[in-house]
């Protein structure tokens, strides 16, 4: 389980005082229900041109698992009348509205300060401060399209990451509509809470529990669309954690980013094509896709840690010890996740079947005495008529090179003694093959776990050439850290693979190296020459670790590189300009960059924290 697997890689849990509590558990009250809020009405009324919404704050008892976690008390915002809601009622109103809010602070022992309600929506000098007792009027301007949200803290906190107790789900959504716009998105706002865990009211971050719309998979919503459906989503990270998003199956467009209250609206030439993309504390995200094939996908966070079942609550019985290899997805993953069924066209018709090119992939599995803190896996390609050695354990495992357009046949031979499946990231198959136990596929016809001794053949034809990766997505820490992991890289039609200028840069947690590049650390050094062109595709594959940076240098200056690819996707000729060779890639992102070496002399490929700190140093020699 995922905190086992946590502790191989060194996570320890860090103690914040969760001070001057007053519980309702303490004092046994009844508590009202908190209504799970899907974000699909809006709150408040219009009364001519202006808009009122008038917000309490109460003690609710939240149930956002019905099997793990019932019945927590937390506070919630409610509308005056109405019941309280996880998340608070949401805000929708056109450009321009003037808007009248009012909120009511009920509690006798906390002052309570709402960030997110102003003209200059989330800068703090528009903070409403509601002594106990009190209730606090505020009028403004809706003075700015874009995606937006209010939060409550109870605590000195003034950023999304110090808040992680009783008052980490006072939060909802802000969205003002340029004029005669349609409302005609959803709204997803993520939300993050730790438990207490010791006598003295402190609690964990390690000990974390997440919810999408105030429900956590398998109970979030399941989402119904139609091949051909043009779906709009707005997301809102309004959690103290970092939540890389990746969607499944499909490219989505970026049309706007928001961070502190403001939102950029990009341009036709700035948007971008991803299947991941980084949403930092406060950060928004408003998306565009159009699903081109039916079946079972999932929208995630690839922070892998974030998908896997947490402890029991404190005080609460754990769930029932229910783990079928065939329903992979419904019991052993929990968290941020969002199910998605689309269905077929009335007249789709089946794919004429073309020759395939076929392959054998085996996963293979190993331990030594060495290995005291897990299993080793790898994924090992057959290359000629000779099976691989059972004990060969590349990492990262074989990369798998493809050709655009070639129908190509892999068959997957698990010779470990675990269920496992495949997930080929960033890849655009039919669902039935996409790695999702029990929900790609249709009715009738689920992907199946590859069981210990057993095969699966996955059919994939590559739409378009780029750098992907695949890795397993079962029981996804331990077996993603024990090394199933690899990169895929997909060529033009007659393209040669030249592994000497072609060369990928994958980073991973592996519970030998902690983090590592290329499965190793120190990995070797690198070869360039002077005035070559060589293309890095730049992957992070690791399990906990979205804010990386990665850089190129010379001494202490930061190089230039050409940025060409995100996730696979060619840039636009007006991205794909040179630029600072410095790039954040989070959990499940790629980048691919040029570099064309201007000098002989060495030059480093590091990898920093998000805050700076030097981690892995890939030292390149540039010849004459």
């Amino acid at each position: 389980m995922i905190w086992s697997a946590l502790a191989l890689l060194g996570v320890v849990a860090v103690a914040v005082p969760l001070a001057g509590w007053t519980s309702p558990v303490a004092e046994q009250r009844a508590l009202p229900t908190a209504q799970i809020n899907d974000n699909r009405t809006p709150a408040g009324t219009r009364v001519g041109s202006t808009h009122r919404l008038r917000l309490d704050v109460q003690w609710t008892a939240w149930t956002f698992n019905s099997q793990t976690a019932r019945e927590v008390p937390m506070l919630a915002f409610a509308e005056v009348g109405r019941a309280p809601s996880i998340p608070g009622p949401h805000l929708r109103v056109p450009l321009g509205t003037r808007i009248e809010v009012s909120v009511t602070n009920p509690l006798t022992d906390r002052t309570i300060t709402i960030r997110g309600l102003g003209s200059q929506v989330g800068n703090q000098r528009d903070s409403l401060v509601i002594a106990p007792g009190q209730t606090v009027e505020h009028q403004f301007t809706a003075d700015a399209v874009g995606t937006f949200h209010y939060w409550g803290a109870t605590s000195d906190a003034t950023t999304h990451n110090r808040r992680f107790g009783h008052d980490s789900q006072l939060n909802g959504a802000f969205i003002v509509d340029a004029p005669g716009a349609p409302a005609d998105d959803r709204i997803f706002l993520m939300t993050l809470w730790s438990d207490s865990t010791d006598a003295d009211g402190t609690f964990s971050t390690a000990r974390e529990f997440w919810a999408i719309n105030g429900t956590a998979w398998p109970e979030t919503e399941r989402l119904q669309y139609t091949v051909g459906d043009s779906i709009h989503w707005r997301v809102i990270n309004a959690s103290g954690d970092t939540h890389p998003m990746h969607l499944h199956g499909f490219y989505f467009r970026v049309d706007a980013r928001g961070a502190h209250g403001r939102d950029t609206v990009y341009a036709a030439a700035d948007r971008r094509m991803a299947v991941t993309e980084r949403l930092l504390p406060g950060e928004t995200m408003k998306m565009v896709w159009s699903p081109e094939r039916a079946g079972g996908w999932i929208f995630h966070c690839h922070m892998t840690v974030h998908l896997e079942p947490p402890p029991p609550i404190v005080g609460q019985a754990p769930a029932a010890e229910a783990h079928d290899p065939a329903h992979h997805t419904e019991q052993g993953m929990a968290g941020l996740i969002l199910g998605i069924e689309v269905a077929p066209r009335a007249s789709e018709a089946a794919a004429t079947p073309r020759p395939r090119r076929q392959m054998r992939l085996f996963v293979n599995s190993d331990s030594t005495a060495a290995d005291v803190r897990g299993r080793r896996f790898a994924f090992v390609l057959q290359e000629g008529a000779t099976e691989p050695a059972p004990d060969s354990l590349p990492a990262p495992g074989s990369t798998l090179v493809l050709r655009r357009d070639e129908p190509t046949a892999i068959t997957v031979i698990n010779r470990s003694p675990a269920p496992t499946s495949i997930h080929w990231h960033g890849l655009e198959l039919e669902s039935y093959y996409d790695g999702v136990v029990g929900m790609g596929g249709m009715p009738g016809m689920r992907t199946p776990p590859v069981m210990p001794g057993d095969s699966f053949t996955v059919h994939i034809t590559p739409p378009r050439r780029g750098s992907f990766m695949y890795h397993t997505h079962m029981d996804d820490v331990m077996q993603q850290v024990g090394g199933l992991y690899a990169p895929f890289i997909v060529l033009d039609p007659g393209e040669r693979w030249d592994p000497e200028h072609d060369i990928t840069l994958m980073t991973s947690n592996h519970f030998t190296h902690g983090l590592a590049l290329n499965g190793e650390r120190p990995p070797a050094p690198l070869e360039m020459r002077v005035g070559e062109r060589y293309r890095l595709r730049i992957a992070n594959i690791t399990v906990q670790n979205p804010n990386l940076q990665f850089q190129l240098r010379r001494d202490s200056t930061v190089l230039t590189w050409r940025p060409i690819a995100k996730d696979g996707f060619d840039l636009p000729a007006v991205q794909a300009t040179p630029a600072p060779a410095t790039q954040s890639v989070s959990n499940g992102e790629i980048l691919d960059v040029e570099v064309v070496p201007d000098r002989v002399g060495p030059m480093r490929f590091e990898i920093r924290s998000g805050t700076g700190l030097l981690l892995i140093t890939q030292l390149i020699n540039v010849r004459p």
